[in-house]
């Protein structure tokens, strides 16, 4: 039996749907942009570590130290 013009595929044919084999090359793109994110963020992390802490910061610490000291008598 031969299809209509119009292409009917209502019950002889399933109509494709998007699937894992479709979606893969987006999934990887994906995955490899967050590899990308997080490679640089652990860089700027590590690059963080790495800078002295600064004064008003250290000042900071040792008095809440100092304080903590004192209320611990």
């Amino acid at each position: 039996m031969a299809r209509s013009a119009t292409g009917d595929r209502s019950q002889s044919q399933p109509v494709a749907t998007t699937g894992v084999q479709s979606s893969s090359p987006r999934r990887s793109a994906q995955v490899e942009a967050q590899d990308r994110i997080i490679a640089g963020l652990r860089a700027m992390w590590a690059d963080l570590l790495a800078r002295p802490v600064p004064a008003h910061l250290l000042h900071l610490v040792r008095e809440f130290e100092r304080k903590g000291a004192d209320n611990d008598c």
